[in-house]
C-alpha cells in the first residue's frame, strides 16, 4: 500500500509539472496579482487531476480490469502531434497577447480562479490518458476500493506539491523583477510564453518529421 501511495504521489507531481494553458493563467495571476490568485487556479487544477486519477482507478475497481481504459490512451497517443501543435499555437498567441497587455491592478476572485483551473484542466483530455497510463501501470490490472482511494489521494497531494513548487518559483522571480524595477510583468511573461511555445512547436515538428 505504501508503494502505491508513493508511486501515485510521484506520478501526480510529475504530471502537474509540464507547462500548459492552465500554467499560463496561474503564473500570470501570480505575477500581476498575488500568490493567492495563482493558488486558486492551482487548487482547481489539482481537483481536476484528482478526477482524472479517479476515473481509471475506480473504473478498474468496478470493471475488474484496465483494458477498457486503453481506448482513451490509444486515442491520445495516435493524435499526440495534433494536440501538442494546438497547445503550442495557443501558447504562442497567448504570449503575443501578454506582450501587448498593460499592467493590471491586483484583483482576486477565489471561486472564479478555482472554477477556471478545474474546467481548463478537465478540457485537456491528454491528462486523462497520462493518469490512466500511470494508474494502470501501477495497479497491474486490479485495485481494491481502498487502494483506489489511496491512489487518488496520493495523486492529489503530489499534484498540489508540484503546483506549489511552480508558484513558489514564480513568486521568487517576481521579487527579482521588482528589484530590477520592472513594472510591466506582462511583457516579461509574454516573452517567456513565446519562448516556451516556440520550443514546444520545434520539438513537435522534429518528432513529426523524423
Amino acid at each position: 500500500m505504501s508503494d502505491l501511495f508513493i508511486y501515485a504521489m510521484i506520478s501526480g507531481f510529475l504530471i502537474s509539472l509540464p507547462p500548459g494553458i492552465v500554467n499560463i493563467i496561474a503564473f500570470e495571476r501570480t505575477l500581476n496579482h498575488s500568490f493567492n490568485a495563482g493558488w486558486a487556479i492551482a487548487i482547481g487544477a489539482t481537483i481536476a487531476h484528482g478526477i482524472f486519477a479517479a476515473l481509471p482507478a475506480f473504473g478498474i475497481v468496478v470493471i475488474g480490469d484496465s483494458e477498457f481504459m486503453q481506448a482513451m490512451l490509444n486515442f491520445v497517443q495516435d493524435n499526440i502531434i495534433k494536440l501538442l501543435t494546438l497547445i503550442g499555437i495557443f501558447m504562442f498567441i497567448s504570449g503575443v497577447i501578454f506582450l501587448r497587455k498593460e499592467h493590471s491592478e491586483p484583483k482576486e476572485y477565489a471561486i472564479t480562479g478555482i472554477t477556471l483551473g478545474l474546467l481548463l484542466t478537465l478540457a485537456n483530455i491528454g491528462n486523462l490518458a497520462t493518469h490512466t497510463a500511470a494508474i494502470t501501470l501501477e495497479s497491474e490490472a486490479s485495485l481494491t476500493f481502498i487502494q483506489a482511494c489511496v491512489a487518488v489521494l496520493a495523486v492529489l497531494i503530489g499534484a498540489h506539491i508540484g503546483w506549489l513548487s511552480k508558484l513558489g518559483l514564480v513568486v521568487l522571480f517576481k521579487k527579482q523583477l521588482i528589484r530590477w524595477n520592472v513594472t510591466n510583468f506582462n511583457r516579461v511573461f509574454g516573452w517567456i510564453i513565446i519562448a516556451l511555445s516556440t520550443t514546444l512547436l520545434t520539438i513537435t515538428a522534429f518528432i513529426a518529421f523524423t
